[in-house]
């Protein structure tokens, strides 16, 4: 299995160049971010491949909410840097061992992501297209 480090983010500590974040306080705890949050882990992988290996399989163990079991706190749930690791070293087991799965799993997250940017464009059109009409009434 790859070796990588998880830190909790410092805003005074320099940035890796091979890192990303992983939210760890809110509902959304795992959530893999390219930009740091205030509360999150950096995550530092040995290369820029495997560091996009390891955003796809967290993002994927995010999606698929299993870090949803290890949160913690009653008003704000939150996860350990212990758990985060755990829940990506065993994501990541199968995924490692079969190269293709990371393959297929990549290009179905970047074809779902750019389908989504797409409705959320049209859906801000369809505001636009509704205000205009609102203020066409409005006027006329």
């Amino acid at each position: 299995m790859k070796q990588f480090t998880l830190k909790t983010y410092s805003s005074s500590t320099a940035n890796e160049q091979n890192c990303f974040y992983i939210l760890n306080k809110g509902l959304n705890s795992g959530q893999p971010h390219p930009k740091p949050f205030c509360n999150s882990f950096t995550f530092i992988a040995d290369n820029e491949v495997e560091r996009d290996i390891f955003y796809w399989i967290t993002f994927a163990a995010w999606q698929g909410r299993l870090f949803y079991p290890y949160h913690k706190g009653s008003v704000i749930p939150f996860i350990t840097i212990m758990d985060t690791t755990e829940v990506i070293k065993n994501a990541s087991k199968n995924c490692i061992a079969n190269p293709e799965r990371i393959t297929n799993l990549v290009q179905t997250f970047g074809s779902l992501n750019n389908l989504e940017m797409k409705y959320e464009n049209l859906t801000k059109l369809t505001k636009l297209a509704k205000r205009a009409a609102a203020l066409n009434f409005i006027k006329a």
